[in-house]
């Protein structure tokens, strides 16, 4: 039963390839359509700041109970001016105060993701890990819209109608936006 199952997979895999080879992708991306997308991120991007614009007004990380911010804040301050490899190295004895949390993320070996991408925007410009998190998430998060107009177009030819409720709807899905306020960084990320 197990092999006639893989059989089965495989051909349906093979099937998939087969078809998707014969189609031919266009993307034609005209001024309306990229002035909704512009808009539809703009009112992404302002409700997801909304509690940093309306109650903080500073960058800072909120996060609505989730405790995980603390850790990959800490974690992007010390990759900063460490490297992972020097986290081995290192006897946690004489890592600074508050470096308890950077073994979580980096001695696992699969989560490093999470705290090198703030790390290196935070060489960049030069802010803590506290002022950043929150807002790289916001902005990784509304970087997410276009890519719904862009598999919305490669699925389909959609009208302007089609489009906007798409990007509404992934934009401003409950369970998204509970993610992003409750400060999920490894799932914003990886989405």
């Amino acid at each position: 039963v197990v092999a006639k199952n893989i059989t089965v997979f495989i051909l349906l895999i093979i099937l998939n390839v087969w078809g998707l080879m014969k189609r031919t992708f266009t993307f034609n991306l005209n001024l309306k359509e990229l002035l909704v997308i512009s808009i539809v991120m703009g009112m992404v991007f302002v409700v997801g700041a909304y509690p940093l614009l309306r109650h903080e007004k500073l960058l800072t990380t909120l996060s609505m109970g989730n405790n995980d911010p603390v850790v990959y804040a800490v974690t992007s301050d010390y990759l900063v001016s460490h490297s992972i490899k020097e986290y081995f190295t290192v006897k946690p004895i004489l890592l600074k105060p508050g470096y308890e949390g950077v073994g979580n993320l980096l001695s696992g070996g699969y989560r490093w993701g999470t705290p090198l991408l703030p790390a290196f925007f935070l060489n960049i410009f030069h802010l803590k890990g506290y002022q950043l998190e929150y807002l790289i998430e916001v902005i990784l998060f509304t970087l997410c819209v276009p890519l719904i107009y862009v598999l919305l177009s490669l699925l389909r030819h959609s009208s302007m109608i089609t489009v906007i409720l798409a990007l509404v709807m992934f934009g401003f899905n409950s369970n998204l936006l509970y993610i992003l306020y409750h400060n999920f960084f490894g799932q914003v990320l990886f989405w």
